[in-house]
């Protein structure tokens, strides 16, 4: 591979990993924080199984609730940061977690205090978040490897 085709890469490597790893830690700041954060009651609008892929199925909950702050209406769909780890290929999996929050049901959710239009059913850091990171580090460590060369 030529000198300039692997700079190309790593660059590529350096500047995804590094536009995710800002993503990543806004979202760990945010979940971090979000254990603190008040409580108010919701309830549940909608609720649904979003489908994707053609050969191979992923199944992804859904989940709309609105809740009332300080005399505003607001509307959530966040139930943990990061959230995009709540696919599965399993159907039945994808069942189990979304019959609990059917439309109607209240819940708990917790509320940013300077953004109440930002809310989160599951506060705090799940085991998602780290594996993402932990995924995008090795990416990071790939590119800067591909940038100082072989060894």
């Amino acid at each position: 591979m030529s000198l300039v085709l692997m700079k190309f890469i790593s660059v590529a490597f350096i500047g995804i990993g590094g536009s995710w790893l800002v993503v990543s830690l806004f979202d760990l700041r945010r979940a971090v924080a979000s254990r603190k954060w008040p409580t108010v009651e919701a309830e549940v609008v909608h609720s649904e199984l979003k489908v994707s892929g053609r050969s191979k199925r992923w199944y992804t909950p859904a989940i709309l609730y609105q809740y009332q702050h300080q005399g505003s209406s607001y509307q959530g769909k966040t139930f943990v940061f990061s959230g995009g780890f709540l696919n599965t290929r399993s159907h039945e999996d994808a069942q189990r977690f979304i019959a609990p929050f059917q439309p109607g049901v209240r819940l708990a959710v917790h509320i940013c205090p300077s953004n109440p239009r930002l809310s989160v059913i599951e506060p705090g850091i799940g085991g998602h978040l780290w594996v993402g990171l932990v995924f995008l580090l090795a990416f990071l460590a790939a590119g800067i490897k591909a940038w100082a060369g072989p060894s």
